[in-house]
C-alpha cells in the first residue's frame, strides 16, 4: 500500500503526508457472545465514535477520554427529552510490535450496575492522504485492513482511491496551466465501514465532494459491497442480494418511493420520478436492519434538500431472499 503512495508521489512530483489517521474499526463480542462492532475515533486524549450489535445494527453513540492504554467510554439515550447515561465501556488497549490499538478488552457496566465482559479485535486503521499543489487540495480517507484475509478489499480500494486522486490532480494541473482556474479545487472524500462480517462480507459507504469552481460543490455517494472469496473479491450490485430470477424490482422500487414521498422528495412528489430502475438502486450499504439505500444531490429533489436515504427493513423481502444472497444470514436466525 505505502509503495503504491510513493509511486502516486513520484509520478505526480509532490509531497504527499500519508499515515494511519487515529481511527480504528473493531469487532468483538460482549458478554457471553453478542456480536458487536465498534467505530472509534481519537484526538490527543479525547474519543468519539459509535457501536451497534449485530443483531440489531442500530449505532449507539459514543464519547470519553484515553489516559495511556486506559480507555473509558460513556453511551447515552435520550429519556423524556433529556440525556441519560446508558452504559459505561472500562478497558484498555493493547498493542503488538507493529500495531497500535491491536485490540481492546475490558468490562460494560450500566446505571443498574449490570456488568459485562467484553472482547474486540482491530479490524481495520484508517488510511487519510493529504495533497496540496498550488490552489488544489485533496483530502482522503479510508480503511485498511489489518486482517489478511481482507487483503484483496485492501488492494481494490487503493486502486479505487489513488486513481481518483491522480484523476482530479491531472485535471486540475492542466485547468491550472491553461489559466482557467479561479476559485480553486477540492476534493474531499471519507469512507466509512458499515458492515463486516466474519466470512469476508465488507460494505462500506464513500462520501465525495468536489468543487471545481461555481456556485457550490457536488457530492457524491459511492456504495462499496463486496465479498472475499478466496484470494480474490465479488462485487456485490443490488441482484446479487436476490433469489436469481426474482423481479425483485417490483417490490423494491413502490418500497423506495413510498419513502421517499414521506420525505417530501420534490421530483417524487411532483411525478419526475414515478419508477426506480436496477440502475438508479445501486448506492445500498448492508447493515443488519436491511438494505439501505442513498440518492446524492438532485437525484430525487433539488440540490437545496441534499441528500436521502431510505431503509429497506428485511422484513418487506425476506420472501425475495434465498440461500444463495449474502443477507440470508439476516434472515435465517429468529430475533
Amino acid at each position: 500500500m505505502i509503495r503504491q503512495v510513493f509511486l502516486f508521489c513520484s509520478l505526480i512530483g509532490i509531497f504527499v503526508p500519508i499515515g494511519f489517521a487515529q481511527s480504528y474499526y473493531f469487532r468483538g463480542i460482549m458478554g457471553d457472545g453478542l456480536p458487536m462492532q465498534m467505530q472509534l475515533q481519537v484526538k490527543d486524549n479525547s474519543i468519539t465514535g459509535s457501536y451497534f450489535y449485530d443483531s440489531y445494527g442500530i449505532p449507539i453513540s459514543l464519547t470519553g477520554r484515553l489516559e495511556g492504554a486506559k480507555v473509558t467510554l460513556e453511551e447515552f439515550q435520550e429519556i423524556d427529552g433529556k440525556q441519560e447515561l446508558n452504559g459505561t465501556f472500562s478497558g484498555f488497549f493493547s498493542d503488538s510490535a507493529t500495531d497500535y490499538a491491536q485490540s481492546f478488552t475490558g468490562e460494560w457496566v450500566n446505571p443498574y450496575g449490570n456488568l459485562f465482559q467484553f472482547s474486540l479485535n482491530k479490524i481495520a486503521d484508517y488510511v487519510s492522504i493529504d495533497i496540496e499543489q498550488a490552489r488544489i487540495s485533496l483530502h482522503s480517507s479510508y480503511p485498511y485492513f489489518v486482517s489478511p484475509q481482507l487483503e484483496p478489499v485492501n488492494r481494490l480500494l487503493q486502486e479505487t482511491f489513488i486513481q481518483r486522486q491522480f484523476d482530479f490532480l491531472r485535471e486540475g494541473q492542466d485547468t491550472l496551466i491553461a489559466g482557467e482556474m479561479r476559485n480553486g479545487w477540492l476534493l474531499d472524500s471519507s469512507t466509512e465501514i458499515a458492515y463486516s462480517a466474519n466470512d469476508g462480507l465488507v460494505s462500506l459507504l464513500e462520501s465525495i465532494y468536489a468543487y471545481t469552481g461555481g456556485a457550490h460543490g457536488n457530492t457524491g455517494l459511492v456504495a462499496h459491497n463486496l465479498l472475499v472469496e478466496g484470494s480474490g473479491i465479488r462485487i456485490l450490485e443490488l441482484r446479487d442480494m436476490f433469489a436469481p430470477r426474482t423481479n425483485f424490482m417490483s417490490r423494491v422500487s413502490p418500497l423506495l418511493l413510498e419513502d421517499l414521498r414521506l420525505q417530501e422528495a420534490a421530483w417524487v412528489l411532483d411525478g419526475t420520478v414515478s419508477d426506480l430502475l436496477e440502475p438508479d438502486v445501486q448506492t445500498f450499504i448492508i447493515n443488519p436492519q436491511g438494505l439501505e439505500f442513498y440518492f446524492e444531490p438532485y437525484l430525487m429533489g433539488p440540490y437545496a434538500q441534499g441528500s436521502f436515504k431510505v431503509l429497506l427493513p428485511f422484513e418487506a423481502i425476506k420472501d425475495l431472499i434465498d440461500a444463495s444472497s449474502p443477507l440470508y444470514r439476516f434472515i435465517s436466525v429468529p430475533n
